[in-house]
């Protein structure tokens, strides 16, 4: 097993299915989207990235080179082929794009992300639901960080392009939210 793999399971149980991505044109699987047994906390699940870290992309913010996988911690209910549609969906566009996910950045809104849910988008974070080592690992020599993909609502987002990053987290920290219920309520008003 890899060291990324056994990072992964240490703290999110053993892998249960998982899902290839292709690259346009290739046969080749560009990385793979996990399940994994368990996930922050009773009724989730972890689903992650696996082989996305290969690729270096490019910070927007200092063109500093990032090896990422991305993070998801999703209710039990919800189907694994939709969580793993979504991972794969932005894996590829982060590979396609060649630009790293930082912490703070939004992705969408665009559309319902799930019929259950009215959140449109997801907000860049770390994994603060686990031991602060979890959110990296070297493998190869390299540092490999992930980017958690939080779902939220449209007007979470827009709260996050106006106030800023550090504001929204505040309020997280504040209003302590389950952060993998796609009920909760929102945030912001």
């Amino acid at each position: 097993m890899s060291v990324l793999t056994d990072h992964l399971e240490r703290h999110l149980g053993a892998i249960q299915s998982g899902w290839p991505s292709r690259t346009i044109g290739s046969s080749k699987p560009s990385f793979q989207v996990a399940q994994f047994s368990s996930g922050s906390g009773p009724g989730t699940v972890g689903y992650a990235t696996l082989g996305l870290h290969r690729q270096a992309l490019r910070s927007p913010a200092s063109n500093k080179h990032i090896h990422m996988e991305l993070l998801a911690l999703l209710p039990t209910y919800l189907e694994a082929h939709q969580a793993a549609a979504i991972l794969l969906q932005v894996g590829e566009t982060v590979g396609t794009s060649g630009l790293a996910l930082l912490r703070g950045h939004v992705i969408g809104p665009a559309g319902r992300i799930w019929d259950e849910s009215e959140m449109t988008a997801f907000y860049v974070g770390i994994p603060v639901y686990f031991p602060d080592e979890f959110a990296g690992v070297v493998v190869d020599g390299v540092d490999v960080v992930l980017a958690w993909l939080i779902p939220i609502y449209s007007a979470e987002a827009e709260y996050i392009w106006g106030a800023g990053w550090e504001s929204f987290e505040q309020l997280l920290a504040e209003l302590d939210p389950d952060l993998t219920d796609l009920q909760r309520p929102s945030v912001v008003p």
